[in-house]
């Protein structure tokens, strides 16, 4: 069986990441964009080195977002060509998600998510672990940013008035439990 890989028809990171970027200007109303903002992994197990990591793009959100109800902090987006093999993106998400991130002003910030592009599909174990480890994917909705956690729709757009919608489901409420289940 082949190993699940990222979709889409991007032949370079670099084509991703444009496509990536305006979906993201289509938002800037919502959110201010940072590109490739350095960090630090913070939580290594035993006999795991403490390096430095660095994210594609951290999004945080603008009033407008806080007004219409967004809760979800600061988020980080991971960007890899199509056909991109999804364990070591999902790996590299985890490693971010026990990161914090530093900004040229001096602030540093800790991910609420992280939103992976181009997406991949997801079911059973390997889905409630992205859900537990908050890990989403970015999707594209008549040419706009659009974000996905935990098979919910955290950001989109209303089909018949194109109204920006937060998503307040309780299935984004995800990776909010520790210990026993």
């Amino acid at each position: 069986m082949d190993a699940e890989r990222t979709g889409g028809n991007f032949a370079t990171e670099e084509q991703a990441a444009a496509y990536l970027d305006a979906l993201i200007e289509s938002a800037s109303d919502l959110f201010a964009v940072s590109c490739e903002v350095e960090g630090t992994h913070i939580s290594p197990r035993p006999r795991q080195q403490k390096v430095g990591v660095r994210i594609d793009r951290i999004l945080y959100p603008k009033r407008k977002l806080l007004d219409a109800g967004w809760r979800s902090g600061v988020i980080g987006i991971e960007i890899k060509k199509s056909g991109h093999p999804a364990g070591p993106m999902v790996a590299q998400a985890e490693d971010y998600m026990q990161s914090v991130f530093t900004f040229s002003s001096g602030i540093s910030v800790v991910l609420n998510s992280v939103f992976l592009w181009p997406s991949f599909p997801t079911h059973g174990i390997a889905a409630s672990i992205l859900a537990q480890r908050r890990i989403g994917f970015v999707f594209e909705q008549r040419g706009r940013l659009g974000l996905s956690l935990n098979h919910t729709s955290l950001l989109s757009y209303a089909y018949d008035t194109g109204e920006m919608r937060v998503g307040i489901s309780s299935n984004l409420s995800c990776g909010e439990k520790v210990g026993s289940r």
